[in-house]
């Protein structure tokens, strides 16, 4: 498989694929296969979570980073221990898929093969569907012990003494997510799940994957069965330890649980001077008489680019000053000056500067680049 690799580009059906760690990964699966050592026991293909698999791909047509909901599982029958999920959003074939898990490219503490090889999984639950925007959608529910609704033999693990913190309850595993809320004058997101379902010493929370996936941790009892549960959200933007942190309010909704997202920026104070270029002139009759700039704004950050060059040369000095980018512009002995008010709050390391066919072009991101790689952390959950 080395030989598919050319740095950090991988050759597959005759085109190149970009990776994160290239050849390292490689390298890293295989001692770890090396390593490996399991019971030899195989998984057990469930018809029940085959259908709740075969559920989540509909539901997530047209969506990316949805996740098992304990009910939908529920709905097929009855499952002990601990659960785990896999998706792919990709056209690729079944054998491709696992070794994209098996290799767990960027994601260094290698978690996705871990839970392969795991001995504490011994049913699996399989599907695949069409998908909106990447073709197609394949889903993996593995789970410790499974109980199809007509299996009468099933052994049903030793029950656990039902404490007062850990009262049966038949609402948990419901968790309700209530979508983001951004806070732009204070550049973070919030991310709001309700019917937590346990009280918060129960509930812990993680971030994994470089910085890209919280972990939702429960340790509840249902049905007199003590359930080890664990949900995983794709989250929308790379964080990192200090700058996330969360809040839990018991209420009517079995507990509500806010995620703070986002490095948390004060307003720009002073002057930053981001670049000078010059604007060589154009005299013809359908060129302005003063250089213009195209304004737009993505998701992501705002842009600013001169639109077309102007009649006369033309010297222009770009700065941020306050909250504001200025652009001054200097045609011979006259001066201009154009001040565009940021609405959000922005510092100098979140200006990029790159060459255009006319000047500078000049993208200020909404929230700063995390570029270094990012540990595994536990975030620190304050009652309301």
């Amino acid at each position: 498989m080395k030989r598919a690799y050319d740095g950090k580009m991988m050759k597959r059906k005759n085109m190149f694929v970009q990776r994160q760690e290239g050849v390292e990964a490689v390298d890293r699966a295989i001692q770890y296969l090396h390593s490996v050592t399991t019971t030899g026991e195989n998984f057990r293909l469930s018809k029940g979570l085959s259908q709740a698999a075969k559920e989540l791909c509909e539901i997530s047509y047209d969506k990316v980073g949805q996740f098992v909901d304990e009910s939908l599982i529920r709905k097929h029958g009855n499952f002990y221990g601990q659960m785990e999920q896999y998706l792919a959003f990709m056209n690729n074939s079944p054998r491709e898929i696992v070794l994209e898990w098996i290799l767990d490219d960027g994601n260094q503490n290698g978690e996705h093969r871990q839970m392969l090889f795991s001995n504490e999984f011994k049913f699996v639950g399989i599907a695949s569907g069409p998908h909106k925007d990447h073709q197609r959608i394949t889903c993996v529910i593995l789970v410790t012990e499974f109980e199809e609704p007509n299996d009468e033999t099933k052994q049903i693990p030793q029950q656990q003494v039902t404490t007062p913190q850990q009262q049966s309850n038949p609402n948990i595993g419901d968790l309700e997510v209530e979508g983001l809320t951004t806070l732009h004058d204070e550049n973070v997101t919030l991310l709001t799940i309700n019917n937590v379902g346990c009280d918060l010493n129960q509930l812990s929370l993680e971030v994994h994957n470089d910085g890209n996936e919280l972990y939702i941790k429960r340790s509840v009892i249902i049905d007199h069965i003590h359930h080890d549960l664990k949900t995983k959200i794709r989250l929308p933007d790379k964080v990192t330890q200090n700058s996330t942190s969360a809040t839990y309010n018991r209420n009517e909704k079995n507990g509500e649980l806010v995620f703070r997202m986002g490095q948390v920026i004060s307003d720009f104070v002073g002057t930053y001077d981001i670049c000078d270029f010059t604007v060589e002139g154009e005299d013809n009759s359908e060129t302005p008489e003063d250089l213009e700039f195209d304004i737009s704004q993505t998701n992501e950050s705002f842009i600013f680019v001169p639109r077309a060059k102007a009649k006369s040369s033309c010297r222009v000095s770009a700065l941020l000053e306050n909250n504001s980018l200025k652009f001054i512009v200097t045609h011979g002995d006259v001066t201009k000056i154009r001040t565009i008010k940021i609405p959000v709050p922005i510092s100098p390391v979140q200006v990029i500067l790159e060459d255009h066919t006319v000047g500078k072009k000049i993208t200020i991101n909404k929230k700063p680049n995390i570029t270094e790689l990012q540990p595994d952390f536990k975030v620190t959950i304050s009652p309301v």
